[in-house]
């Protein structure tokens, strides 16, 4: 017996966050992880990044771009994006996250925003 996934008009909508690093220096994808935390937990607070439910993307991040990508909830995109636009330091150095755009699918994700930047 198998299990059965759920039709999508009950799963939860889910939107892709893609943003890239501006910095002198380039960041693991740890580093980034770490500091995106840190600024949602302390702008949002534990409740609303448990209702959001934001997954760092390990296979959308570029080392070398310095762009990535996070999942979150449909509801709470904006709130992300807020927190995102906060962070200013990485491991005691200055950096700008820029958001890039949102998308509804990966693949388009992948298709608007990650592709034109391995053109560059």
């Amino acid at each position: 017996m198998s299990l059965k996934t759920l039709p999508s008009s009950i799963r939860k909508k889910e939107r892709y966050i893609i943003f890239k690093i501006e910095s002198e220096q380039e960041y693991s994808l740890g580093e980034v992880v770490d500091a995106i935390w840190k600024e949602l937990l302390s702008f949002l607070g534990e409740r609303t990044v448990a209702a959001a439910n934001p997954w760092v993307m390990g296979d959308l991040f570029s080392t070398n771009n310095q762009v990535g990508g996070i999942r979150v909830h449909k509801g709470h995109v904006e709130d992300v994006r807020t927190a995102l636009a906060l962070i200013d330091h990485i491991d005691r150095e200055d950096v700008c996250i820029h958001i890039l755009g949102v998308s509804g699918t990966i693949q388009s994700a992948r298709d608007k925003y990650l592709g034109a930047l391995e053109d560059e």
